[in-house]
């Protein structure tokens, strides 16, 4: 579970909700075709938020190995895993970023609060501001149902975010307390 945010092209000077919608929808497609501005403006990106966090690691993909596990060719494998994951090193916020050809998605886990939340939230806002020098990307929080521009606005209070953090322990134990008391199929008393 974590806390998203997805960055696209709007359409017009005020991206609509729908808009931000369909960006969700789409990263269920995994065969998207990609013409040369999409893999100019993924490079962009990739290369924008390289040069502002020197430490975030480009993950590499396995192919073959993708290939093999889903019975594909590598070359399908290639199609089908053509973004790219940016993952920062150990001991720093745990964002992940993954940029596609036409937008980009942002996801932080559930496990900061306090101090260690306004540093990830904040470093979340400067990415975001770098998508949207680089490529003109808006930014949508489905946890707010929120779309907004990021040199305009900012991302605000996180509270959603600890509200979950505070909550997921009991949570998880509601959830292994369901898993004990669940009867077997074939009890009917």
């Amino acid at each position: 579970m974590s806390y998203d945010i997805y960055c696209f092209r709007p359409s017009s000077e005020a991206a609509s909700l729908e808009e931000a919608q369909a960006v969700i929808e789409s990263e269920e497609e995994l065969e998207r075709p990609e013409d040369e501005i999409a893999k100019q403006t993924k490079e962009q990106l990739v290369e924008a938020l390289l040069r502002h966090n020197p430490r975030l690691q480009r993950f590499e993909f396995n192919y073959a190995q993708i290939a093999e596990s889903m019975k594909i060719s590598v070359d399908q494998a290639r199609d089908q895993w053509k973004h790219v994951e940016l993952n920062p090193p150990e001991g720093d916020p745990a964002i992940q970023i993954t940029v596609f050809g036409d937008h980009v998605s942002i996801n932080i886990p559930y496990w900061y609060s306090g101090g260690d939340a306004d540093s990830a939230f904040r470093q979340l806002t400067d990415y975001l501001r770098v998508i949207k020098r680089t490529a003109g990307y808006f930014a949508y929080d489905p946890q707010k149902d929120k779309v907004f521009d990021p040199d305009q606005d900012d991302l605000g209070e996180h509270e959603s975010c600890e509200k979950i953090v505070r909550d997921m322990p009991a949570m998880i134990a509601q959830a292994e307390k369901g898993k004990e008391e669940k009867k077997p199929w074939w009890k009917l008393w």
